[in-house]
């Protein structure tokens, strides 16, 4: 019988840890929404994952931070290449002709490849410096320091409609401090992880 009690005990105390844990965290998330979402009336919760941060928590922000920051320069360093290579073809097209308009063609590509060339270097050498600051988080001391959750709701948008919104909230272990938040319905990000995902699927597979 005692074994019976001590056992019922220790799975009410479980239920209680989990219990709080939610309900630490729902507190977080419902304060950063209200500052979110205009209709806050209408939000309604669907589900919340957690995921255990076991490198530290501040580095692991740092790390989705670093994410966050990505897309537009993914964007730019994608432009950049594309301009570098229309300078390039108009280079070759006029390079071999010498009358004054296709000089002065051939000299506006020269000088447009070196500034596409240029701002390409530049945000290679930004996005390294950006990287290099996560290098030894894959070898770092595995210790718990936190949790990622993950958060899907609906709520009805400015333009009146009912819709589905994600966020990732990146907290402290004691689930007293949001340090990082992505929105998972941004396109932008979205396209980028999905991007990163297959590139990264791909390297493990080859």
């Amino acid at each position: 019988m005692k074994k019976l009690f001590f056992i019922l005990t220790a799975l009410l105390c479980l239920s209680a840890c989990n219990q709080s844990k939610e309900a630490k965290a729902d507190k977080l998330i419902r304060k950063a929404l209200n500052a979110k979402i205009i209709n806050i009336e209408t939000y309604e919760p669907v589900e919340t994952v957690f995921d255990s941060v076991l490198v530290p928590i501040d580095s692991m922000a740092g790390l989705y931070e670093f994410l966050s920051h990505m897309p537009p320069i993914v964007k730019k360093y994608n432009e950049y290449t594309d301009a570098m290579q229309k300078a390039m073809l108009k280079k070759s097209i006029y390079e071999d002709d010498i009358s004054s308009f296709s000089r002065r063609q051939y000299n506006e590509a020269i000088e447009e490849l070196a500034d596409a060339t240029n701002n390409v270097l530049l945000l290679q050498e930004k996005m390294t410096r950006m990287g290099d600051k996560f290098k030894g988080l894959k070898d770092a001391e595995k210790k718990f320091d936190g949790y990622i959750v993950t958060h899907t709701y609906r709520y009805v948008n400015k333009e009146g409609q009912k819709t589905i919104g994600k966020q990732l909230y990146v907290m402290n272990k004691d689930l007293t401090e949001i340090k990082m938040t992505l929105d998972l319905e941004d396109e932008e990000l979205k396209d980028f992880l999905e991007e990163l995902s297959e590139q990264l699927y791909f390297e493990d597979n080859e």
